[in-house]
C-alpha cells in the first residue's frame, strides 16, 4: 500500500490554522458586544477597533510579504499563533477601550501571519499537478470556522457569561492550533520528495513544476501589463463582495424582504460559497487557470447582474443571485490565489503576495463606505449594484487581456 503523501498533511495543518484566524472576523464582535453592554461603552466606542482592522491587515500584509521571501512560512505561522493566543487572553481581563484597541492591532498580526500568505507558500512547495484543489479545501477553512465558533461561542455566552466564553475560545485556539505547527515542514525537500509526493529528480513533470517563472523583481512585475490586470480584478472582486455582504441585509429590508428569508439567502450564499472554492480549484487542475478565472469572473458578473435584477424581479431571481454570485464570488477568490502562483512562482512571490493583499484589503473597506454612501446619497441601492455589476463585467473582460509574463516577454 502506497504512503499518504506528506503534502496532505500539511494541508489538514494549515486549513486547521486558517480555520481558527477566522475567530477574530467572526466571533470576536459576539464579545465586544458583551464589553459594549458592561462597561458602558457607546456603539461608535466598540466599534472603532474592528473597523480599523482592515487598515491594520492591509499594512502588515505589505510587510509580511518582504519576510516571506526570506522567512520561513512554518517561522512566521508559529508568530501568528502566539499572537492570536495572547488576543484571546487579553479579553478576559479586558477592562479599558484602549486594550480593546491594542487587541485589534495585535490580531492583525494574527490573522495575516497564520492566514492565506503564508498557507499559500507552503502549498505552492508542496503540490503542483493538484494544487487548485489543495488551495480550493484550504480556503474553506475560514468559511468553516465562520459557521461553528460564532454559534459556539454563543451558546456559551449564553449558558456561562462572555469571560468564560473567551476563555473556552482560548483553550479551543491552544488546543487546536499547536498539534498543526508541528507537522508543518517548510518544503517537500526536507523529507526528499518533489511536489505531489514525487520522489527523485527522475520525476520530469515535478521538475518542471519547480521552474522559476520569468518574473525575478518586483520592478519587472511592475513592468507587465499582467500586474496591473489581475490587480484590477483582484480589487473589484473584494470591493463588490464586503460590500454586498454587509449592505445585503439593508437591502433586503429595501426589498420588503422577511428577516427569516433574508437568513435564508445568506445561509444559501454561503454554502454555494464553499462549493465554489473545491469546485473551480479542482478544474483549475485540468484546465488552464486563466480561463477558468475567466468562467469565475464571468459568474460574479452574472450573479451581480441577478442581485440588480431581484428588485424588480421577486424571488426566484433572489435565489438564483445567491447562488450564481456564491459560487462566482467563491471561485473568483480561489482562482486568483492559483493564478498569482502560476504566474509570478519564484523569488518575489512573498512581496508580490503581500501587495496584493494589502490592495485587496484596502479595496474591500472603500467598497463598504462607497456603497452606504450611494445608498444615503440616492435613497436606494439601485445605482450602487449597477455600478457593481459594470465593475464585474470589466474585470473579466481584463481577465481576457492576460498572458503570461513569459508569454508577454516573447512576444
Amino acid at each position: 500500500m502506497s504512503k499518504i503523501f506528506y503534502g496532505w498533511y500539511i494541508l489538514a495543518a494549515v486549513f486547521i490554522i486558517y480555520m481558527l484566524s477566522s475567530i477574530g472576523v467572526s466571533t470576536l464582535p459576539l464579545l465586544n458586544a458583551q464589553l459594549k453592554a458592561v462597561h458602558g461603552w457607546t456603539h461608535e466606542q466598540v466599534s472603532g477597533p474592528p473597523s480599523l482592522l482592515y487598515f491594520f491587515i492591509s499594512f502588515v500584509a505589505f510587510s509580511l510579504g518582504f519576510l516571506l521571501d526570506k522567512v520561513a512560512p512554518k517561522t512566521i505561522m508559529v508568530v501568528g499563533a502566539l499572537c492570536m493566543i495572547v488576543c484571546l487572553a487579553a479579553y478576559y481581563f479586558m477592562t479599558d477601550l484602549w486594550q480593546l484597541y491594542a487587541v485589534y492591532a495585535l490580531y492583525s498580526v494574527a490573522l495575516t501571519c497564520t492566514g492565506i500568505m503564508p498557507a499559500m507558500v507552503l502549498l505552492n512547495r508542496w503540490f503542483a499537478d493538484y494544487r487548485g484543489v489543495a488551495v480550493g479545501i484550504f480556503l474553506m477553512g475560514s468559511s468553516l470556522g465562520g459557521a461553528v465558533f460564532p454559534k459556539w461561542a454563543a451558546w456559551m455566552i449564553e449558558q456561562y457569561g462572555w469571560q468564560t466564553a473567551a476563555l473556552g475560545l482560548l483553550i479551543a485556539c491552544i488546543a487546536l492550533i499547536l498539534p498543526p505547527l508541528f507537522w508543518i515542514k517548510n518544503s517537500p525537500q526536507q523529507l526528499g520528495l518533489l511536489p505531489d509526493g514525487k520522489i527523485s529528480a527522475a520525476m520530469p513533470s515535478a521538475a518542471k513544476a519547480l521552474k522559476k517563472a520569468a518574473i525575478r523583481s518586483f520592478g519587472q512585475a511592475l513592468r507587465e501589463p499582467l500586474f496591473y490586470l489581475l490587480l484590477f480584478v483582484t480589487a473589484v472582486m473584494w470591493f463588490c463582495i464586503t460590500a454586498l455582504i454587509q449592505h445585503l441585509a439593508y437591502y433586503m429590508k429595501d426589498l420588503q424582504v422577511e428577516l427569516s428569508l433574508s437568513g435564508t439567502l445568506l445561509s444559501v450564499f454561503f454554502i454555494c460559497s464553499i462549493f465554489g472554492k473545491v469546485i473551480f480549484g479542482y478544474l483549475s487542475d485540468r484546465f488552464s487557470p486563466k480561463y477558468i478565472l475567466l468562467l469565475a469572473s464571468a459568474s460574479m458578473a452574472l450573479g451581480s447582474l441577478a442581485w440588480q435584477l431581484a428588485a424588480t424581479a421577486g424571488m426566484e431571481m433572489l435565489y438564483a443571485a445567491a447562488v450564481i454570485y456564491g459560487i462566482g464570488y467563491s471561485g473568483t477568490f480561489t482562482m486568483i490565489q492559483i493564478v498569482l502562483a502560476a504566474y509570478y512562482e519564484g523569488p518575489v512571490y512573498g512581496r508580490l503576495l503581500g501587495f496584493f493583499t494589502m490592495a485587496d484589503t484596502l479595496a474591500g473597506s472603500l467598497g463598504i463606505y462607497w456603497l452606504g454612501y450611494l445608498r444615503t446619497a440616492s435613497g436606494d441601492y439601485a445605482r450602487g449594484m449597477q455600478i457593481m455589476v459594470v465593475l464585474c463585467v470589466l474585470s473579466t473582460v481584463c481577465v481576457l487581456l492576460m498572458r503570461k509574463p513569459e508569454q508577454a516577454a516573447s512576444a
